[in-house]
């Protein structure tokens, strides 16, 4: 007998691409593409493993995830839950309710997840009776059975070709609407619209192993719901933060297959400022997508130090004795080879339109105190993989600063 696998993710065509492998690798899948249809499929279904995304609509994957432990028909069932990893407090409650495992939805295709599949069904017992089913079914031979002849030529890379241009258009056209909102209504309508989009952009990108593509979507997946949450934090510098990583989305998959930065965790980070509680801050935002950061409190310590090692990007205080946030870039720019290192120049939320409109049109990067963790998050990410490609986007370049 077949297993039963009940994959649970809202983007209908991601979906259909995983039923169709797990399909073909023998298992009977069923998809709900939302948290209540799931809880109606595991009763009436009743699988011998879930699959679950955490961020669905009407209800969320922990609470689905809760209700099955809750429940003596299904609390032993085992499930591997889809995180994102700058969600870190979804993982967390995954793991507390339950989950036999936690993947990272940016890096996780159909290949890796049915081998978790298989080690999480083994581990119940249960490896044999999946081997027994394909060999009497045949490999594939469920699929004609349980896929419309459309969804059996899926192909994963294929439809994260096709797809993801429409899905970044409309992206574009959301975050240039939301420049224009004229109530925290429609703000929010469209706050919540542009997520869905970034959400089935991450997993697309990652069926089609466009893994810095994935990383970069799921990272601002994250800031669209922290302002969903708290409309107040829309801010001009928010705004700038969402356009220019919409940006570099739009560039990371015209070059998918070609022309991609290093990890850009292996890059080094100087932090720059004399507030102790601002360059914890600073840190702890960094720390959030796993970047290494020296943080010192003295600009001048810190040119010391730019002159004997090399960065990949300086975070720096605009307002500081002895050296300002601009002298510290204009000394930056004048050491061999670092004119284009890129810089982000924290300043305060009321300066922050006029910083940005005294920049050179389109060079320079401003983030406003005070910021959300996961957008500084965001906006580190993004200048580190712009930095990292032959031809950068405009709107991340280093720009030589006005005093």
């Amino acid at each position: 007998m077949k297993r039963k696998l009940l994959f649970v993710e809202d983007d209908i065509i991601t979906g259909a691409v995983y039923r169709f492998h797990f399909a073909s690798a023998g298992y009977h899948v069923e998809v709900a593409t939302n948290g209540e249809a799931a809880i109606e499929a595991l009763g009436r279904f009743k699988p011998d493993i879930v699959v679950l995304d955490l961020l669905l609509p009407k209800i969320n994957g922990v609470e689905v995830l809760k209700r099955m432990r809750a429940n003596p028909e299904t609390a032993a069932v085992p499930v591997v839950v889809f995180t994102n990893v700058y969600a870190s407090e979804l993982g967390t409650a995954a793991q507390a309710a339950g989950a036999n495992r936690c993947l990272n939805k940016a890096n996780t295709n159909y290949a890796s997840l049915l081998e978790v599949v298989r080690e999480v069904l083994e581990s119940a017992a249960a490896e044999q009776e999946i081997l027994s089913a394909r060999a009497e079914a045949g490999t594939g031979s469920g699929a004609s059975a349980l896929l419309t002849p459309a969804e059996i030529r899926l192909d994963p890379r294929e439809e994260f070709l096709q797809r993801t241009p429409k899905i970044l258009a409309d992206a574009r056209g959301l975050v240039q609407d939301l420049r224009k909102a004229p109530s925290d209504e429609i703000k929010a309508g469209l706050i919540l619209e542009l997520a869905r989009k970034v959400h089935f952009l991450t997993a697309l990108a990652a069926l089609g192993q466009a893994q810095l593509l994935a990383e970069v979507a799921s990272a601002l997946e994250v800031l669209l719901n922290k302002l969903n949450e708290r409309l107040d934090d829309i801010t001009e510098s928010t705004l700038r933060t969402i356009q220019q990583t919409s940006d570099l989305l739009g560039l990371l998959f015209d070059r998918a297959s070609s022309d991609l930065p290093e990890d850009s965790a292996s890059r080094q980070i100087l932090v720059v400022d004399d507030d102790a509680v601002s360059r914890k801050l600073i840190g702890a935002a960094l720390q959030i997508a796993q970047l290494k950061a020296v943080t010192l409190d003295d600009p001048n310590e810190a040119y010391e130090r730019l002159q004997k090692d090399r960065f990949d990007l300086v975070i720096t205080d605009v307002r500081m004795p002895g050296i300002s946030g601009f002298e510290l870039c204009e000394k930056l720019r004048a050491l061999p080879g670092r004119s284009r290192t890129p810089v982000i120049f924290v300043t305060a939320a009321s300066d922050f339109a006029s910083r940005v409109r005294s920049a050179q049109s389109g060079r320079g990067d401003f983030i406003a105190k005070p910021f959300l963790a996961i957008e500084l998050a965001v906006k580190a990410l993004g200048q580190l993989l712009n930095a990292g490609l032959q031809n950068p986007l405009p709107s991340f370049q280093p720009f030589h600063p006005q005093t």
